[in-house]
């Protein structure tokens, strides 16, 4: 009888839905209490801001608010319009290409669903702003990992696994910088789990709102609604909801907005493939670096090889269209999705590598299609990223999962007096 009962907790154990979310909520409250902790201000969460001296203003942020010297980082911006979300001069105005504020003012309102979403849940007040924020997108983390464990838990798969996504570097180091990655990435990741179910209400508005909240899922999302289209061509019209959207989105900063929505200084791709990452090991093996540089060798590599996997788990998916003459289900074009999902990886440039929490973020929906394709069908290669991912995400050295030094990128050693 204890035996039986034992196996029954166990089962229980391997199978709920929930417990994953507690454990992943648990280590956000861990990580969260962590995140000032370099600045002395543990449990603070205006450490999460990240503001820089260049363009601070007090009133915009929590009383005595930790500011760095520098320019910060860009959750910032998303603080400073979640005050302001109509631009009505407080944070920054549409009349005014730069702000005080903000660098680059249409830039940065492209992505306006976390600012809106901030606003709503805190009427713009820095105090409660500082919790909603984070809080938002958390809960969307949380949400896309219940969906991938329930979508996991249908194909006798253990939901457990959903904590590849809810616990991936780019998703977590998003969390806790304020940015917009982990709502855009997890509102992708719901999408694609409802167009994997046929639920097509839910995974447009979820694809239109994954790009009000970041323009670099225009690819992915665009994917998905061509796949669609081929599938069912005239009655899926519904599904260029999204782009719809979107390109009357950007034609309105273009029109109504004085700052260019893409200005000089912004991240581009580069043409050549794999030429910023070949940069950047270069530059981490050729210099006497200290802190985190193999883990950082070790990072850009796996995400590049996921990469190439998702392109020749692709390239199986075309060899047997064309083989058989026919499409395949939506299961089966889901590699696919996933090469979009992580189209720009290759193409990053030097810059774009130089900061961990930059180009982190970029593989955040790598995570969630890993743990989708895994579900559908089980392979040793795909098991291995994720265990590599899990493996490198835990020891970073950005976001303190572990208690290791926290750092945003690895740094050369001043030079000998």
């Amino acid at each position: 009888m204890a035996r039986m009962a034992r196996m029954a907790g166990r089962a229980m154990l391997s199978r709920s839905w929930m417990l994953p979310l507690i454990a992943a909520l648990a280590a956000y409250l861990v990580v969260g209490a962590s995140v000032g902790t370099k600045v002395g201000r543990t449990g603070d969460p205006a450490a999460m801001i990240v503001p820089g001296q260049d363009f601070v203003d007090h009133a915009l942020l929590p009383p005595a608010a930790y500011v760095y010297p520098g320019t910060g980082y860009d959750g910032q911006f998303f603080f400073y319009l979640a005050q302001d979300p109509l631009l009505t001069g407080k944070a920054a105005s549409r009349t005014r290409a730069f702000s005080p504020h903000v660098d680059h003012i249409a830039y940065r309102y492209q992505r306006i669903l976390l600012p809106a979403l901030g606003w709503l849940t805190s009427w713009g007040h820095p105090r409660l702003l500082e919790w909603t924020l984070p809080m938002i997108n958390l809960f969307a983390v949380l949400a896309a990992g219940f969906l991938l464990a329930r979508f996991l838990a249908a194909r006798g798969r253990s939901p457990w696994l959903s904590l590849v996504y809810m616990l991936s570097l780019g998703v977590m180091a998003g969390v806790v910088n304020d940015l917009a990655d982990p709502l855009a990435a997890s509102l992708f990741v719901a999408a694609v789990i409802w167009w994997l179910e046929e639920r097509p209400a839910a995974a447009i508005a979820a694809l239109t709102a994954c790009l009000l909240a970041r323009e670099l899922y225009l690819i992915p999302v665009a994917s998905v609604v061509a796949l669609e289209l081929l599938l069912r061509r005239r009655q899926a019209l519904r599904w260029l909801i999204p782009l719809g959207v979107f390109a009357a989105w950007q034609i309105y900063l273009r029109t109504e907005l004085a700052s260019p929505v893409v200005p000089d200084e912004a991240a581009r791709p580069s043409p050549i493939p794999l030429l910023g990452a070949a940069r950047k090991i270069h530059a981490v093996l050729s210099s006497d670096y200290l802190g985190a540089a193999n883990w950082e060798v070790l990072f850009v590599v796996l995400l590049l090889a996921i990469a190439l996997y998702f392109i020749v788990r692709s390239l199986l998916v075309l060899d047997w269209a064309r083989r058989a003459r026919a499409l395949p289900t939506r299961e089966g074009l889901l590699p696919l999705v996933a090469l979009a999902s992580v189209a720009t990886v290759p193409f990053l440039t030097k810059e774009l590598w130089n900061y961990i929490p930059s180009y982190a973020r970029y593989g955040a929906p790598a995570a969630g299609m890993l743990v989708l394709l895994y579900a559908i069908s089980r392979d040793r290669a795909m098991r291995a990223l994720m265990l590599a991912l899990m493996v490198l995400t835990v020891t970073n050295p950005v976001v303190a999962l572990l208690p290791i030094s926290n750092q945003p990128s690895v740094q050369v050693p001043p030079p000998p007096k």
